[in-house]
């Protein structure tokens, strides 16, 4: 039996970094991307061999994710999951009432954001929307942050449409939220806890095995 590899980037902000604003909370081996490794390299034993990097940063817009896309590129990955909007919808009173990224520029930077991991030979790609926080926190445009959120993960299903590219719904498939499921951080509630990335890891789990057709 011949062996195969895959290169596996995890592309996206804080939730994929997966640590919270303090960089702690979490140990890095429980973050959701560790725990995905861990499944994968069960399957070495077939001949399978998974070489992984997690590119997430905290704070990351689409419009940083473009300027830092060869950090992707030069890992040679076969697959990339795409996770962005956390903060391109954020309102900061520096931006004098705009989000960091109009809903416009956050489509088409996904989709130059594909475009050229396609280019450069990243033939599986995977988009993540963005689960719900557990609380109601109001933003500069009178709409709340889940609010908000929920308007650019439409806009991540409208690029996956357009692109034809399969799509993990976490939004949808995170469900009900439960505070247990976040670190407190003074009240911020955004950031997964342990056992938020366990939650997180499972419902994405099955979209990266299909995506490079694993059983």
């Amino acid at each position: 039996m011949k062996n195969k590899s895959h290169r596996i980037v995890y592309f996206g902000d804080s939730i994929t970094y997966g640590l919270g604003h303090d960089h702690k909370g979490v140990e890095p081996s429980k973050i959701w991307t560790a725990l995905i490794d861990e499944k994968l390299r069960k399957h070495e034993s077939s001949g399978l061999f998974f070489y992984t990097t997690n590119q997430g940063i905290n704070g990351d817009t689409t419009r940083i994710a473009l300027e830092r896309i060869n950090d992707v590129t030069s890992f040679r990955p076969n697959m990339v999951t795409i996770q962005f909007g956390y903060n391109d919808c954020n309102y900061w009173v520096s931006d004098n009432g705009f989000p960091r990224v109009n809903p416009i520029s956050f489509k088409n930077n996904l989709i130059e954001i594909i475009d050229k991991l396609i280019a450069a030979g990243a033939k599986n790609i995977l988009l993540v929307t963005n689960y719900l926080m557990p609380i109601d926190k109001f933003m500069m445009n009178g709409q709340t942050w889940n609010e908000n959120i929920m308007e650019y993960n439409e806009l991540v299903r409208e690029v996956s449409e357009i692109k034809n590219m399969p799509i993990s719904d976490m939004e949808i498939s995170f469900g009900k939220q439960d505070k247990s499921h976040f670190l407190a951080e003074n009240g911020k509630w955004l950031h997964l806890s342990v056992l938020g990335h366990k939650r997180f890891s499972k419902n994405i789990l099955p979209d990266v095995l299909e995506i490079l057709h694993i059983k």
